[in-house]
C-alpha cells in the first residue's frame, strides 16, 4: 500500500458516533478526514492491516493537529477503514482551545474518542487538569478526567466544574515541523 492509498484510508471512515450524554451534532473526528501526514519514516503491513508512522510524527486536520514519535493504526480487511490508531511517546492533540498530552493515547475512529494515559494532561482555555486517564470526545467540547485535579479559573468555566490542586506539569512546548 502506498502513503496516498493510505491517506486515502483515513479520508475514508464512517461518521462518528455522538458522545454519551450529547443530544448535538455528531463530533468531526479527529482523522475522519486527515489531509496530512508526516514522519520520518512509513511503514505497512497488509496482511496485519496495520500501518506504522515513525519519527516525529505530526497529523493535522482543519483545526486539530497531533505529534507523538510513532502511530500506529489498523483497518478492517473488507472495507479498509481506519478503526483505531495507538500514539506513543510525547503525545501532544491540539483541538481549538484544548490540548491533551501524555506518553501514549488511543483513538477510537469510529466513536471519536481519544484516550490520554502515561502521565497524562489536559488543558481547555486556561483550566488545567491532570488524572489517570483523560477522554477527549473529538469535535465537541466534552472531555473527562478520571482521578482529576486541576486548576480552573470559575469567571471562565462559569462555575460549571469545581477547583482542585494545580497539575504537577506544564503543557509540553508544541514540536517543531
Amino acid at each position: 500500500m502506498t502513503p496516498f492509498l493510505l491517506i486515502m484510508l483515513l479520508t475514508t471512515s464512517p461518521p462518528p458516533a455522538v458522545p454519551p450524554g450529547d443530544a448535538g451534532t455528531p463530533a468531526t473526528g479527529l482523522f475522519l478526514t486527515v489531509t496530512d501526514v508526516k514522519a520520518n519514516h512509513l511503514s505497512v503491513y497488509g496482511k496485519k492491516h496495520e500501518f506504522l508512522w515513525v519519527g516525529d510524527v505530526k497529523a493535522k486536520h482543519q483545526d486539530v493537529t497531533l505529534t507523538c514519535d510513532r502511530l500506529t493504526g489498523f483497518w478492517t480487511g473488507s472495507s479498509e477503514q481506519v478503526t483505531r490508531m495507538r500514539c506513543d511517546g510525547h503525545v501532544v492533540v491540539v483541538e481549538n482551545n484544548r490540548r491533551g498530552w501524555g506518553e501514549h493515547a488511543d483513538f477510537d475512529n469510529v466513536n471519536s474518542i481519544l484516550v490520554f494515559t502515561g502521565n497524562p494532561h489536559a488543558s481547555q482555555g486556561i483550566n488545567q487538569f491532570e488524572g489517570d486517564k483523560v477522554t477527549f470526545y473529538v469535535g465537541t467540547d466534552q472531555l473527562e478526567v478520571e482521578n482529576a485535579s486541576g486548576q480552573m479559573d470559575s469567571a471562565a468555566t462559569k462555575g460549571k466544574l469545581g477547583q482542585k490542586k494545580a497539575p504537577k506539569a506544564a503543557p509540553p512546548a508544541p514540536r517543531k515541523p
